[in-house]
């Protein structure tokens, strides 16, 4: 049952709290002052979607709470906050919850009926809703459906596994192809970088060659003095002297470790300008591997493990083209199997459709009758289909006439009272509230009578929430909350409050005749002592 609704910076309304019994509570109000807005904010608070409109002009959020107590004892606290920009956040007892479990929580909570609901209801796919669930058969249309939409994926993957074969071959030869000249190449990885190493080296070989003479004739020259040979002048004049001083003798070791140096870069420059000199073609050869690894990485990928991780994947495509055959029999046999198994889904859930449908029907029928549509009759033809279109609701509104699809023949008013008659047999839980937003508009007369008798009925199993432009479903509410506005310093200002002796008759005359008259105040205390 829900016991509060607390509503802040939400659309029109800047702040209320309405406290809420069992029985029948009917909302009313001039049109305008913000009467679906309260079902708007309960039903963010039970996880509808939301965006940033519904914040109060120049509110930073809106926010909602419902608390319920649930059969089973306790409370449940729902709540939800809407941000300007549009951010949402939703709670269950103080925490922060998923939208899905909100939604969840939410359905076994409240069963909300609306204007929207009913012309939801003249739509094929949601008449096989509601007698899935009448029926039970929910999830065996779910078990159906997936099997067939798994028929439907391996058909295209034994589609796309054979093709025409003239393709095929042409796309192996093709995979064949690309997977020889990547072997063929045989890349490494890191290789791009080293020849790019070695072709700056080599590009720049004379220059080299010359430093490295350079280097040589500095160090051990034949035609004049050298680094080795001033060294070893060095070494000779110290050489006598080293005995009278040892720093002398120091000296004289680090004059032989420069000349071993010297002399072994010498070594490494002869080295090196014979390696030089020993493959002049290198060069090219470099450069050739070079435009081989590019041409590839234009084909393949832009690095040696792109275009090897592309070998891969083309090898595995090749092995597939090739053995298609035996994956296309493999795939049609499990599509054989499935289909057996989907023969069997859709005879079970056109029995139980069927089996359901006619329990549907007979439960409906008084219902429409407590709704002054005694005269009428609704169908439920069933065909054997998994499309959406599989259940049809057919409506005959008069007696000898041939019943036609719904949508085709019912008007507004009787499209609500067979929402809500479906609604009331639907409602396996009673528990839950039951909550209307002007499913009456439309009614008047006999047929507006009948509907309040039946919402007080239903209030004495469950409670029962309305909003209603009907004065005789508010005459029957055992709690009336009527809704106003005012304008205050250029701002519009909901007001609620729960509407009791003389107020409440005046707001049942207002909606009789527009206005709180003689007439239709003693007309509104008769119907208010008719209850």
């Amino acid at each position: 049952m829900l016991r509060l609704l607390q509503l802040q910076e939400l659309a029109i309304v800047d702040e209320i709290e309405l406290e809420f019994e069992s029985g029948l509570t009917v909302i009313t109000g001039e049109t305008g002052a913000g009467k679906s807005i309260l079902l708007d904010g309960l039903d963010l608070a039970l996880g509808a979607r939301s965006s940033r409109h519904v914040v109060r002009q120049g509110a930073a959020a809106a926010r909602v709470a419902a608390l319920f107590w649930p059969p089973g004892g306790g409370e449940v606290l729902l709540e939800r906050e809407v941000s300007a920009e549009g951010r949402s956040l939703s709670r269950i007892d103080g925490r922060v919850a998923p939208a899905q479990d909100v939604r969840a929580l939410g359905d076994s909570l409240v069963e909300l009926l609306t204007q929207g609901e009913a012309a939801t209801l003249l739509r094929p796919r949601r008449q096989q809703e509601l007698l899935d669930r009448y029926a039970g058969s929910q999830g065996a249309y779910t078990a159906a459906q997936a099997t067939r939409q798994r028929i439907q994926e391996l058909e295209r993957r034994r589609q796309e596994a054979g093709g025409d074969a003239r393709q095929r071959a042409r796309q192996m030869d093709l995979l064949r192809h690309e997977v020889e000249e990547i072997d063929a190449a045989r890349v490494a990885p890191g290789e791009l970088e080293s020849l790019d190493q070695q072709i700056e080296l080599l590009s720049r070989r004379e220059d080299i060659l010359a430093a490295l003479a350079d280097v040589h004739a500095a160090v051990r020259a034949e035609d004049g003095l050298s680094a080795e040979e001033l060294v070893g002048q060095a070494m000779a004049r110290l050489r006598p002297l080293q005995r009278f001083d040892a720093d002398l003798a120091d000296l004289a070791r680090l004059l032989q470790d420069v000349a071993s140096m010297l002399d072994e870069a010498a070594a490494a420059a002869t080295a090196a300008s014979e390696r030089l000199e020993y493959d002049p073609q290198a060069l090219r050869r470099a450069e050739e591997r070079r435009a081989l690894l590019d041409g590839l990485r234009r084909k393949y990928g832009d690095s040696e493990e792109e275009i090897l991780a592309y070998r891969q994947s083309a090898a595995q495509e090749l092995e597939r083209l090739t053995t298609w055959e035996e994956e296309a029999a493999r795939l049609g046999d499990e599509i054989a199997a499935l289909e057996r198994d989907l023969l069997a889904q859709r005879a079970e859930l056109l029995d139980m459709r069927r089996a359901g449908a006619e329990r549907f029907e007979a439960a409906v029928q008084p219902e429409l009758e407590r709704l002054a549509l005694a005269q009428a009759a609704l169908n439920v033809c069933v065909l054997d289909s998994l499309d959406d279109d599989a259940v049809r609701f057919d409506f005959a509104p008069n007696p000898g006439e041939t019943p036609r699809p719904l949508a085709q023949i019912a008007s507004g008013g009787e499209t609500s009272r067979v929402l809500l008659a479906i609604g009331s047999i639907l409602a396996s839980d009673e528990d839950a509230t039951l909550v209307l937003d002007e499913v009456d508009q439309g009614l008047g007369g006999r047929a507006a009578r009948s509907l309040a008798l039946h919402l007080k009925d239903l209030s004495r199993r469950r409670q029962v929430i309305a909003v209603s432009h009907q004065a005789v479903v508010a005459a029957r509410a055992d709690r009336h909350i009527g809704l106003s506005k005012e304008v205050v310093d250029g701002r519009t200002i909901v007001h609620a409050q729960i509407l009791s002796g003389d107020l409440r008759v005046a707001e049942i005359a207002r909606m009789l005749s527009g206005e709180a008259g003689e007439t239709a105040l003693r007309h509104a205390q008769e119907l208010l002592a008719g209850d």
